[in-house]
């Protein structure tokens, strides 16, 4: 493995919004051909430690709840504390900071890392992917792969 790969990881679920993560990474998967860049699904953020060796660049795609409007999408650049007053899908045994925060206390976290939400609508799991969050995943593909393509991230901000 190149120490310059990056790893792009969906969280989620087949239920509700929770589905976002896996969905923004289906459609990144279907344009992103780089032998550089993996693109892969995860059930919980916990599987994210099993797959960081040789890292450079992480981006993580997940639903969440409590940092805006149902639909709203953000970057953030970790270290980024307000995303512990988020809620995360309830599907998910550890948070995304708690992981991130676990894999920076073992030496494993990438260099750069950065994380995509979709701010989720508080129905039940049960409940069809909301229409807000529907129409975001488009967008949120096109802005990741933009994201991707510009020069090297920065640290310590977010949009």
């Amino acid at each position: 493995m190149s120490s310059s790969r990056t790893l792009i990881v969906g969280i989620g679920s087949p239920h509700g919004d929770d589905q976002a993560g896996w969905l923004v990474a289906l459609g990144l998967a279907s344009e992103i051909r780089p032998r550089d860049i993996d693109v892969r699904q995860a059930s919980s953020p916990v599987q994210l430690l099993d797959w960081l060796s040789g890292i450079e660049q992480l981006v993580i795609c997940d639903a969440c709840r409590g940092l805006g409007g149902v639909g709203n999408v953000r970057r953030w650049y970790w270290p980024a504390r307000e995303l512990a007053d988020a809620e995360w899908s309830g599907t998910h045994d550890f948070s995304v900071p708690a992981v991130l925060d676990l894999a920076e206390s073992l030496g494993q976290r990438p260099r750069h890392v950065v994380i995509w939400t979709v701010e989720g609508n508080p129905r039940g799991a049960l409940a069809p992917l909301s229409p807000e969050v529907a129409d975001a995943i488009p967008n949120m593909v096109q802005w990741i792969i933009s994201d991707l393509r510009a020069t090297t991230p920065c640290t310590n901000s977010h949009s």
